[in-house]
């Protein structure tokens, strides 16, 4: 897997190193801010590995990788998978600190020529429960409880505007679609115009995201193989988009709220709209050989995303193994003698619920590896064969200090 060296304490495996005399270099530092589980290191590792035979005469080093994570379960999975990758990254906590932390290392970093590139996914929960304005110019959606966490990413790249100039950094920024125009003004204004980008293009799962980076106006393009979304995995066939559906790739898009979902149909809590609905019927699966249906089990989730087989999959069913048979009404481990049901039959067992509330979050793996190689073939042009990139350049305002008091929160206090 991807070695990640550090220019400052360990040992630089020399493997990573040899034959480079003749080669040009980018010597990089990687920021992933709100890093997740960590699907953002098998990202970085799938494009380089693709940009080895599309950019054969530049190295690119990776001489340092720093990442901001708080979520507890997320950062159990992320410790892990870095184990298991060979990784040198530093876990730096609460993304908060990511202006500060900047400031310390600027001085180090361009004394050693480094090339500072940001990994941004911060939450975006809540966004669209925002105070019922027609526009919101102001974003306020994006001042509330999760989704806050934007501002210390936005000040860092005013920073890094500030002291390394538009073309001394870059950035790869995945968000989802925001509440409104307004919300969607403010982020284009710290990083710049976004461009569509969805796994359907593999088979994969409906997962449409925004994309912003530095430099701007990538070419992307596909350098990873369609994969088969209905299986057979384990037995067991996805069922598909249902009747009338002529998409092969699952129409459904995989985020955290399908576990809300099931067990709202489940419970009756309250009545599930027609699409939700529709949701739901999208994630179901049959066995081959006895005709049981279920809905999806973990693996179809890893297949869908990319990561199946990867350290992320393997960490997870260690960490939050499927409890098979469980109690319909709480989703723990259950006696089948007992009335237990399996797991998917009515809901997904708890381990199994955090593992999707948690890969809800993550980044498909094939689709942002061929942006991050789209990006770096851009500044390899610029660098070294004289084409200029296009790149953007933030404001350069006041650092906004958002909280639980911030005027723009629609629900102030918290």
């Amino acid at each position: 897997m991807l070695q990640l060296l550090q220019n400052r304490g360990g040992s630089v495996p020399p493997a990573v190193l040899q034959d480079c005399s003749d080669r040009k270099q980018l010597k990089v530092v990687l920021v992933l801010n709100c890093v997740g589980i960590g699907t953002g290191h098998l990202v970085v590792h799938a494009a380089l590995r693709v940009l080895q035979q599309r950019l054969p005469d530049v190295k690119i080093l990776v001489l340092g990788a720093y990442s901001f994570e708080v979520h507890p379960d997320a950062l159990a999975v992320e410790t892990r998978v870095i184990g298991d990758m060979g990784l040198q990254v530093e876990q730096l906590g609460d993304v908060t600190f990511l202006p500060d932390f900047l400031r310390q290392r600027t001085d180090e970093w361009k004394q050693g020529g480094l090339w500072p590139l940001m990994l941004n996914s911060w939450p975006c929960k809540n966004t669209s429960k925002a105070a019922p304005m027609p526009n919101r110019p102001a974003g306020s959606g994006l001042h509330m409880q999760h989704s806050r966490v934007m501002w210390p990413i936005a000040a860092a790249h005013m920073q890094l505007a500030r002291d390394f100039g538009p073309a001394g950094f870059g950035h790869l920024t995945e968000y989802p679609k925001c509440g409104n125009q307004g919300e969607e003004d403010v982020v284009d204004r710290f990083f710049g115009k976004a461009f569509e980008s969805n796994p359907r293009v593999y088979q994969a799962a409906n997962r449409p995201r925004r994309i912003r980076t530095s430099p701007c106006a990538l070419s992307v393009q596909q350098h990873h193989q369609i994969i088969e979304p209905r299986g057979p995995i384990d037995g067991w066939v996805w069922l598909g988009n249902g009747a009338g559906e002529a998409a092969t790739y699952p129409l459904v898009t995989l985020r955290s709220h399908l576990v809300r979902l099931a067990e709202q149909q489940l419970f009756g809590d309250s009545k599930l709209q027609d699409f939700e609905l529709i949701a739901l019927k999208r994630l179901r699966m049959r066995h081959e050989t006895t005709g049981e249906e279920r809905l999806i089990a973990r693996r179809f989730w890893f297949h869908w995303l990319g990561v199946a087989l990867s350290p992320i999959e393997k960490t997870m069913a260690s960490l939050w193994p499927c409890l098979q048979c469980i109690h319909a009404t709480t989703g723990m481990a259950a006696d089948a003698s007992l009335g237990g049901e399996a797991c998917g039959h009515n809901r997904w067992c708890q381990n199994c619920e955090t593992c999707f509330e948690l890969l809800g979050q993550g980044w498909h793996l094939a689709s942002m590896a061929d942006c991050l190689v789209a990006l770096f073939e851009q500044v390899a042009a610029d660098r070294f064969d004289k084409v200029p990139a296009e790149w953007f350049l933030p404001p350069d305002e006041a650092h906004h200090e958002c909280g639980p008091s911030c005027a723009l929160n629609p629900r102030p206090g918290l």
